[in-house]
C-alpha cells in the first residue's frame, strides 16, 4: 500500500515511516502542512493518507474533507490517540476511514492497514445515476 504521511512533527514521522517500510508498504511522500499535503496528494495519489489530528495550522476535519474531494480513491487514516474520542468521532463523520492510534503499536498498525485492504471501496458513481434514485427509507 502506499501511504502518504501529513504531520508536521518530525520524530512522528519518522517513527511512522520506519514502521510502515517494515510492515512492507510503501511510504509516498510526507508533508507538514495542509497546504503540502493537498499538493503532494494529487501529485502522488496516494492507497491512504495518515493525517495528524493535530497537526499545527490546520482545520483536520476540513483537511480530512478537501483530501477525500482531491482523492476520493485513497483511504484516510486519522492518527490520533484513542482517548481523543471526539476528534476520532468527527474524523470519522468526515470521512476519515480508520485511525492509526498513538502510542503505534506494529501489531495495532499492521491490523489498522489489513483490515483497510480487506474493505471493499464503493463503486465510483456518475451523479446523474444518483438524481433519478428513489429516496432511501430511514431507518
Amino acid at each position: 500500500m502506499r501511504i502518504l504521511i501529513v504531520d508536521d512533527a518530525l520524530p512522528l514521522r519518522t517513527v511512522l515511516t520506519r514502521m510502515l517500510t517494515s510492515l512492507g508498504h510503501d511510504v509516498a511522500g510526507h508533508a507538514g502542512d495542509e497546504a503540502a499535503a493537498l499538493a503532494l496528494a494529487a501529485q502522488v495519489r496516494p492507497d491512504a493518507i495518515a493525517i495528524d489530528g493535530r497537526l499545527e495550522g490546520a482545520g483536520v476535519l476540513s483537511l480530512i474533507a478537501r483530501l477525500r474531494s482531491t482523492v476520493p480513491e485513497a483511504s484516510l487514516l486519522l492518527v490520533a490517540s484513542l482517548s481523543e474520542t471526539a476528534l476520532v468521532r468527527t474524523a470519522h463523520q468526515a470521512g476519515a476511514a480508520g485511525v492509526l492510534a498513538r502510542p503505534f503499536l506494529r501489531s495495532r498498525v499492521a491490523a489498522t492497514l489489513s483490515a483497510l485492504a480487506r474493505e471493499p471501496q464503493p463503486p465510483e458513481r456518475d451523479p446523474a445515476e444518483l438524481e433519478h434514485e428513489p429516496p432511501s427509507p430511514e431507518r
